[in-house]
């Protein structure tokens, strides 16, 4: 399935979708919005975490009178083809908040409903403000149900909380940033942390253009924008792949490896097909840099629109959960409806042990409290038929997934212990060590590798924690013999401890440099290498295909000739100078 790939033609197709919202108590959203209006699904929206509230944005939400079947279909483009008229979907004209401060359980969970002024788009990005409490929202696509003909310009928006409340307000940029230069896309590969925001590339549509028909395009290009500065970047994502583009994966930022951490990108496609989790993507936004590192475990298929969230695990290890996407085929989307769990630095998978009868697409994740996941929305793909979708089973379709016991469950709660890895993770560092057999570049190696330690191969220290440094959260520890080693272990311990000690005081000092250094990222993030920076493609950049939908088939269709890049002096900010460079033609892969 390509949902996303199809957006353009949708939106041509789509007549017209009364956008008014079901009756629903002041202030509040309800999964039964009325006595015979149920909540169906909710799709292609955003959620960030700030303060003591988890906030949503964006997208599109469906109600059900509960006639009929109960499943929409995706091809039903005209109001009255859904299900006999019977499911209506409507553009979510605000944004919701959840409280935090207190426990929930998903039937019972309240969600305030906060009047937008700022243009209401599906997927928008949703970026940390580091300089006060609130995000900012960028890019999106229109929702399917708007009428084509109302596109606005791009637009960097701010949302300043008040209690359950808040407002928006539109950020003007900076007159000497290249702002003008971005060109609004949809389906990017987003995420923020360290101070910056992150786009990855994304397509244009007439979801994102007027005028533009049948078809999308896909726009090369890591958008980036420094919350303290003001200054925005757009360079070269051809690190990533071939022609620099992406579209429809996660992202996570990890701000505990790296000079100023490390933007993780995952799953997705590039030119129709779909990216497998064989090797993770990194980009170093100092040096603006991109590895890739082979992983192992327990691989999950290559998907489209996954979920990502990460935290700080035991000993210095990091975990990033993904959950859900569409994989193409309705058995194997559905064998994606479990969690999966890459270790950092191990770079290895784990999988949650369940049968997953369901799987979603469309929907969001974040963090909640210390140690839960709230999974929120998305498009419900089952028994029921490639594109026939299904009611969210969970009331008010979020879900809750404890990511410590890597178990999931219906309620949230405010009093959770604090995150310790899941036992999953640590039984693979009790049997293959901290890190992997081998690194695919000696700068990733450096930014990973722990010097707190004696090396045990070789000259490169590799420490291979012992089972008391990762016993398992009951308490358990694997099984132990050499009994006749006990008077050479009390030794050992006390070394242990005192390596612990110095890895713990290691560990505080990598931190708070790590956190110093992201707070003072230069106004060019190009750093002592410099990098490349592409303006949007209707700008210049380099030359792009069209892409339109036959069927379940894709084509590209024409050539945009455009302008060359622009390279940045790496001594000066991006606004205030630039230089031409030469730019070859790029290779595409089918």
């Amino acid at each position: 399935m390509h949902l996303e790939a199809i957006a353009g033609q949708s939106i041509v197709a789509l007549a017209l979708v009364t956008r008014c919202a079901p009756e629903v108590n002041a202030g509040t959203h309800d999964r039964r919005a009325s006595d015979t209006i149920l909540f169906h699904h909710r799709y292609q929206h955003s959620s960030i975490v700030s303060g003591n509230y988890l906030y949503i944005d964006g997208g599109e939400i469906a109600t059900w009178n509960g006639s009929g079947t109960g499943l929409l279909n995706y091809w039903a483009f005209q109001a009255a083809d859904r299900d006999n008229g019977n499911i209506t979907t409507f553009a979510e004209p605000n944004t919701l908040s959840i409280d935090l401060s207190s426990s929930w359980t998903n039937d019972s969970v309240v969600l305030n409903a906060i009047s937008k002024s700022a243009p209401v788009y599906s997927r928008p990005s949703l970026w940390q403000n580091p300089q006060e409490a609130g995000f900012y929202a960028y890019n999106g696509g229109l929702s399917f149900t708007v009428q084509i003909g109302s596109n606005l310009s791009n637009e960097l928006w701010q949302f300043t909380p008040s209690d359950k409340s808040g407002t928006w307000s539109q950020v003007s940029p900076l007159a000497s940033s290249n702002f003008s230069g971005l060109g609004r896309v949809s389906g990017a590969i987003t995420a923020s942390g360290g101070g910056l925001g992150f786009a990855l590339s994304g397509q244009q549509s007439a979801a994102t253009q007027d005028s533009w028909g049948i078809g999308y395009m896909e726009v090369p290009g890591l958008v980036i924008f420094n919350a303290s500065s003001q200054a925005w970047y757009n360079v070269s994502s051809t690190g990533y792949s071939t022609d620099g583009s992406a579209i429809n994966g996660s992202a996570v930022f990890v701000p505990d490896f790296g000079p100023a951490g490390l933007l993780f990108v995952m799953g997705g496609s590039v030119d129709n097909v779909r990216v497998g989790f064989g090797a993770i993507s990194m980009y170093e936004p100092l040096s603006q840099r991109w590895y890739s590192q082979p992983v192992t475990g327990s691989l999950p298929l290559a998907v489209d629109r996954p979920c990502a969230v990460g935290v700080q695990g035991d000993n210095g290890t990091y975990e990033i959960f993904m959950y859900g996407g569409d994989a193409g085929q309705i058995d194997t989307t559905t064998s994606q409806g479990v969690v999966h769990v890459l270790s950092l630095p191990s770079f290895n998978w784990q999988v949650h042990p369940t049968n997953a009868t369901y799987s979603r697409v469309g929907h969001a994740c974040n963090v909640i409290g210390n140690r839960q996941m709230a999974v929120i929305g998305g498009l419900i793909l089952g028994s029921a038929g490639e594109w026939d979708f299904e009611p969210d089973p969970w009331p008010n379709g979020i879900g809750i997934f404890d990511i410590s016991a890597f178990e999931w469950s219906a309620s949230y709660d405010a009093s959770a212990a604090a995150y310790v890895t899941p036992d999953i993770v640590k039984q693979h560092y009790q049997q293959n060590g901290l890190y992997p057999d081998s690194w695919a570049d000696p700068a990733l190696q450096e930014y990973f590798i722990r010097r707190d330690t004696p090396s045990t191969t070789g000259s490169t220290a590799t420490p291979n924690p012992s089972t008391s440094s990762f016993a398992n959260n009951d308490g358990s520890q694997q099984p132990q013999s050499h009994i006749g080693a006990i008077a050479g272990g009390v030794v050992g311990g006390i070394v242990a401890c005192a390596a612990l000690l110095a890895g713990v005081f290691w560990l505080r000092r990598h931190r708070n440099s790590r956190n110093s250094r992201a707070a003072e990222l230069p106004l060019n993030i190009a750093g002592d290498k410099g990098g490349e920076v592409w303006q949007k493609a209707e700008l210049a950049g380099q030359p792009m295909m069209r892409v339109e939908a036959d069927g379940h088939n894709y084509r590209k269709v024409g050539m945009s000739e455009l302008a060359g890049s622009e390279r940045l002096d790496n001594e000066l900010p991006v606004e205030s100078k630039t230089k031409k460079a030469a730019v070859s033609s790029p290779v595409y892969e089918m």
